[in-house]
């Protein structure tokens, strides 16, 4: 990756992801992950942006795990204020604009909300947010940083992200709110049969009262996280945290109530 303007990754969710963002990091150019489910023109008009880049479509990204070359240990960049990601969000318009992540933004997010290598033995996170959200990047970051297990979902699908949840003993996850409400559509019963599931993580969106209350509901033994933020800020700013969750549930006060949505 030295010598290029920057690395565009344009796939789903997968190991080859962290391979290189990092890799990108490690060159000292901006890792740019781009929505792959874009139409043809859109597409082209923001890869046109970037020049000289990389571009790493799905065999490339295979390929980045099955090669096996030599190994030579460079001195990553020491430049702090130098840009790690570009992300493009619509914003005001239709028009994408890229937000600008540097690399003072993704520490200071990670070492102010996680502890180094904090995360039990047996921990696993769930990923299914798209790689090119601010939630898929820093929920890799943070992850990471912690020393928790990570597990990749390259497509949602209700049913097998409770398979997965169950399968793969998953402790914590993240979702945004539409995925939440099929999810909790897939559940037929009371009951979610996670009990391993201990954080679920939401955001990106207002998420409607009644969704969350079921959830509550079918997931008793987790704690719920109601996260706001930008992908400006490098993801949350505020919290509403699994106590705040029950209280609101449970009380009689239509105000208290409507934190839930």
């Amino acid at each position: 990756f030295r010598g290029r303007q920057a690395v565009v990754h344009l796939g789903a969710n997968q190991l080859a992801y962290p391979v290189a963002l990092f890799g990108a990091a490690l060159a000292g150019v901006p890792f740019v992950p781009v929505n792959y489910r874009l139409g043809e023109q859109q597409l082209n008009a923001l890869l046109a942006r970037h020049p000289g880049a990389v571009v790493l479509r799905p065999a490339d990204l295979d390929a980045l795990l099955d090669e096996r070359q030599d190994v030579e240990f460079l001195d990553p960049p020491q430049d702090q204020d130098s840009v790690a990601v570009l992300l493009y969000t619509s914003g005001t318009t239709a028009e994408p604009k890229a937000a600008v992540l540097r690399h003072r933004h993704l520490l200071a997010y990670v070492l102010n909300t996680q502890e180094f290598a904090s995360a039990e033995a047996d921990d696993a996170s769930l990923v299914a947010v798209p790689p090119y959200h601010v939630a898929g990047l820093m929920n890799l970051l943070t992850n990471l940083y912690s020393g928790r297990r990570i597990v990749y979902v390259q497509a949602f699908e209700p049913r097998q992200w409770l398979e997965t949840v169950r399968e793969e003993r998953i402790t914590h996850a993240l979702v945004v709110p539409t995925m939440l409400a099929r999810i909790v559509a897939e559940v037929p019963g009371d009951d979610a049969g996670t009990p391993l599931l201990r954080s679920l993580a939401y955001g990106g969106a207002r998420t409607p009262g009644p969704i969350v209350e079921r959830a509550l509901r079918i997931f008793p033994q987790t704690g719920f996280v109601n996260a706001y933020g930008l992908t400006e800020t490098a993801s949350s700013i505020a919290v509403l945290g699994p106590d705040d969750h029950w209280q609101a549930s449970m009380s009689d006060d239509p105000a208290v109530r409507d934190r839930l949505g």
